[in-house]
């Protein structure tokens, strides 16, 4: 009794000293802690910060100063203060508001792509994790299997049954196992290791992963009405020809615009004891100007006009090849999806049939009538056949959460994995 209380202690204990992470609470670490995506939040507010601010063209500048002055004639110095408030106008202070809206909304845009991509990259780490996990169990259980073959076989060779070449081929066997398994275990803790740096795990916790390969429901995998949405990069890329086309628009509207400007003048003279006081002076003064040389070919304004527009049609060329490789993608991630939803269905199986297979071989290997080559081939082929599985799910997956990602969908639209 105190040896079982003891071992439920222990294995409370182990258990409490690990962190289950499941997919949600992944995701939600690998977004807060990305280095990438926090300096983009520091562009991005200053983005809005700067768009926010942008109107501040309609406020007047305000000045105000004070001088001495004494004239020849004059008894004693004279004071005055001044105050001028002026405001200009012009097309290119109005379009400043225009492109600091846009350019906030094209940073928005492509901050949402990189959340996509973290995602993205995030949840198929998870996956592939579970799949080493999944598949590091595997590797145990067939050394596990190898070791009672070897001691089956052992058996067999004492009992004079079988020649001495099988157990040697049967230590083999069990010894590539033990290699294999040594492996896997190292691939593993190095595929963990990489997880806990991206979401700021220490690499001292015991961390745990909660969820399986098998929750992924073949029969709710469905890409109708998905293919027309545009990708994130896509989304991002029209933002920025929105941007590009403004710009352009306002550099042509600039060579042509005046700029108004008009000012307002207050004067306060303060004059000494042997004089009068003298009223406060008022002064309005408004003025059109139009930079003639703007209109010239070679000029500054011109040469922004035509930088403008060369960034709009390489915009556009952009857009263009995005549409056809989200386009090539999406078809390619369809095709790759039902030839998975095929291949599971034929692993399934092939698992069946090598399962029988070994059962019945290995019913003829204890009673004599088939050598441990045959039951090694049989062991294999369901060996492979339970990997071939695992592996195709892994795939089909990886292809969903990348066809979500093209199509600018939620995770989770098109396949449901529990």
């Amino acid at each position: 009794m105190l040896a079982i209380i003891l071992f439920t202690l222990t294995i409370i204990g182990f258990v409490s000293g690990e962190t289950a992470y499941d997919i949600n609470t992944v995701v939600e670490l690998a977004l807060r802690e990305n280095s990438s995506l926090k300096r983009d939040t520091i562009e991005l507010g200053a983005l809005r910060r700067k768009a926010h601010n942008s109107r501040a063209f309609a406020a007047p500048s305000v000045s105000i100063g004070a001088g001495i002055a004494k004239a020849e004639d004059a008894t004693a110095a004279i004071g005055e203060g001044t105050a001028t408030a002026t405001i200009s106008a012009s097309a290119s202070s109005i379009a400043a508001i225009r492109q600091s809206r846009l350019a906030y909304e094209a940073c928005a845009a492509n901050h949402e792509a990189s959340v996509r991509e973290v995602e993205l990259a995030a949840r198929k780490a998870f996956y592939a994790i579970l799949y080493e996990r999944d598949y590091l169990d595997y590797i145990r259980s067939t050394v596990e299997t190898a070791q009672e073959q070897y001691e089956l076989t052992m058996e067999r060779e004492r009992e004079g049954l079988i020649p001495k070449l099988d157990g040697l081929a049967a230590k083999v066997n069990l010894e590539n196992g033990k290699l294999a398994l040594g492996t896997e275990e190292n691939a593993y803790a190095g595929a963990l290791a990489s997880l806990k740096q991206s979401l700021g795990v220490p690499q001292s916790e015991s961390m745990t992963l909660r969820g399986s390969l098998d929750g992924l429901l073949v029969s709710d995998i469905s890409a109708t009405g998905a293919i027309a949405s545009p990708s994130p990069s896509y989304a991002a890329l029209r933002k920025k020809l929105m941007l590009a086309n403004q710009e352009r628009k306002d550099a042509n509207v600039n060579i042509w615009s005046p700029v108004f400007s008009c000012s307002i003048t207050a004067k306060q003279p303060f004059l000494s004891r042997d004089t009068n006081t003298e009223s406060p002076q008022f002064g309005i003064s408004g003025s059109v100007a139009f930079q003639i040389s703007d209109i010239l070919p070679w000029s500054a304004a011109r040469e922004a006009a035509f930088a403008a527009d060369d960034s709009v049609r390489d915009m556009e060329i952009q857009l263009d090849s995005q549409a056809t490789a989200d386009s090539v993608r999406k078809d390619s991630l369809c095709r790759d999806i039902e030839h998975s939803k095929r291949a599971i269905e034929t692993c399934q199986m092939a698992v069946s049939l090598a399962d029988e297979s070994y059962r019945l071989t290995m019913v003829a290997f204890k009673s004599g009538s088939k050598d441990f080559i045959t039951l090694k081939s049989a062991t294999d082929a369901l060996r492979e056949a339970k990997a071939g599985m695992m592996r195709e799910r892994y795939t089909l997956i990886s292809s969903i959460l990348d066809l979500e990602y093209v199509c600018g969908v939620p995770f989770g639209t098109l396949g449901r994995i529990q």
